[in-house]
C-alpha cells in the first residue's frame, strides 16, 4: 500500500500498446506483467507491476506512480503502486485511429542494431518484413523469423510470447493445443506475404538480459480490424 501520509503522483495519460507474458511475482504473491505503451510527453513507457489484463491495447489509462525512474539503463520505465487500481481515461474503439496511433509511433529497426539498450531506448513498435513461424513440437516451442527495416539487418529470431500464458502458480503453458495453434500461425503468415494484413511487433529489452530484445505482443490487423495475436491463438 502507498504510504497514506504521502499524495499519490499520478501518471500523464498512456495509450496502452502491448502486455508482457504473465509472470509470478514472489514479492506480491500473484502475477504481474509489464505494460508498453506511449505518452504524450514522455513517449514510449513501460509500466510495471501491473496485474494481467487490467488494461487492454488501446486504452488510454493513468496509474499511481511509485518511482518515475526505477531503471539506470531503461529510461521508459515507471514502477507503480500494485494496489491502487489504473485509471480508465477512455478507449480508442475506432479501428482507423488505431492504425493512425500505431503508424504515428512506428520506429525503424535500426535501434535493434546499436548500443540503444544502454539506456537510449529498450521500448518500441516495428513492422516486421517476411515473418517466418518456427514451430518445434517436442520442445513446445514457438519463435518468429523476421527482418526489421534497418539496412544492416541480417534477420532476427524471437520467441512468441503470445503463444503462452501462466497459470495460478506461474507455471508457462500455451494457449490451445500446438496443433490448433500452428494452422493459425500459418494463414497469418501466408495472408501477411500476400499482403492481406498488417503486423506491428512491440519490442522491449528484458531486465536481467539487457542487450537481448524480445517480441512483447504481436498486433495484427485483418480487414479494418485489429486483432491481438493471443486472442486469435485462443479463439
Amino acid at each position: 500500500m502507498p504510504p497514506r501520509s504521502k499524495k499519490l503522483v499520478w501518471s500523464e495519460p498512456v495509450i496502452v500498446i502491448g502486455e508482457g507474458i504473465d509472470n509470478w511475482s514472489r514479492k506480491y504473491r500473484t502475477l504481474t506483467c509489464c505494460i508498453a505503451g506511449v505518452g504524450e510527453k514522455s513517449g514510449w513507457i513501460r509500466l510495471y507491476p501491473m496485474f494481467p489484463s487490467s488494461v487492454q491495447p488501446f486504452d488510454i489509462v493513468q496509474v499511481a506512480v511509485r518511482d518515475e525512474h526505477p531503471e539506470r539503463i531503461r529510461p521508459e520505465s515507471r514502477k507503480v503502486h500494485v494496489s491502487v487500481p489504473p485509471k480508465r481515461i477512455k478507449r480508442i474503439a475506432d479501428e482507423k485511429e488505431k492504425i493512425r496511433l500505431l503508424e504515428k509511433h512506428l520506429n525503424q529497426g535500426g535501434f535493434l542494431h546499436n548500443d540503444s539498450w544502454n539506456g537510449v531506448k529498450t521500448l518500441g513498435l516495428i513492422k516486421p518484413i517476411y515473418p517466418e513461424f518456427e514451430i518445434d513440437k517436442g520442445a513446445k516451442d514457438i519463435k518468429v523469423k523476421f527482418q526489421c527495416n534497418s539496412l544492416r539487418c541480417l534477420g532476427h529470431r524471437c520467441e512468441v510470447h503470445d503463444a503462452f500464458k501462466s497459470d495460478r502458480v506461474g507455471r508457462k503453458r500455451l494457449r490451445a493445443s500446438l496443433n490448433k495453434i500452428e494452422p493459425k500461425l500459418v494463414n497469418l503468415q501466408r495472408n501477411h506475404l500476400l499482403g492481406r494484413n498488417q503486423l506491428w511487433f512491440v519490442v522491449g529489452t528484458i531486465y536481467y538480459h539487457p542487450q537481448r530484445w524480445i517480441v512483447v505482443e504481436i498486433l495484427i490487423q485483418e480487414g479494418h480490424k485489429i486483432e491481438r495475436l493471443r486472442r486469435l491463438l485462443e479463439a
